[in-house]
């Protein structure tokens, strides 16, 4: 859920007899039996679930999320592979920091060959003239899709959501979204979502 939230993911709150996950862009609430020990949400998000949540959307309202696919362009470090291959950096052994020791003291510092980053992508490998053994992982700019977003945000209703989230949001069994007014004291719409075992609510990009 973490992944899910972003980076700026607060920690989880019990809310009722909910687990409530947020990071301020997105909010996702669910049934959760662990939530004994999670404290109780600051007070703006105790105010917002309690009085500006959305009143529930008939089932003939919500839609599937349009297809993204027309949104995506081939991912440039993979070429749409999905795969990639990488070699351990040879020169920290995939540590991503290399070891020095002097008379009176040792110490380490970043790898210069990798920049900490452990290991050697294929690109590198003629140039390195590495010769192990590589290891096929994931492209890490698609996240092993194939292929990224061309733009950043897709209209729905005349109002526009980052497709980030709303690619993650598509994994959800039984997703089904709607856009609702959200009554507060400065009224604004977002994107409603419910799947199996919750329900969400994803704020709109502005600008």
């Amino acid at each position: 859920m973490q992944s899910f939230c972003g980076k700026n993911h607060e920690k989880p709150y019990r809310f009722e007899e909910e687990r409530i996950e947020t990071d301020g862009s997105i909010m996702v609430r669910f049934k959760n039996k662990n939530i004994e020990k999670l404290a109780a949400p600051p007070k703006k998000i105790f105010n917002f679930l309690s009085a500006s949540w959305p009143a529930p959307v008939p089932e003939a309202d919500m839609i599937e999320i349009p297809d993204l696919q027309n949104h995506q362009n081939t991912c440039s470090q993979c070429m749409g592979a999905k795969k990639i291959k990488i070699f351990k950096c040879p020169e920290c052994k995939g540590k991503g920091t290399v070891d020095f020791q002097t008379e009176y003291n040792s110490y380490s510092q970043r790898c210069k060959l990798c920049s900490g980053k452990t290991i050697i992508f294929s690109e590198d490998i003629k140039k390195l003239k590495i010769i192990d053994n590589p290891e096929e992982i994931d492209c890490p700019d698609c996240q092993g899709k194939g292929s990224c977003p061309a733009t950043y945000f897709v209209e729905i209703n005349c109002f526009n959501f980052d497709i980030e989230y709303l690619e993650k949001l598509k994994n959800l069994p039984g997703i089904k979204v709607a856009v609702v007014s959200i009554p507060s004291q400065v009224p604004t719409s977002g994107l409603f979502f419910k799947f199996e075992g919750g329900e969400g609510l994803l704020m709109p990009l502005y600008g």
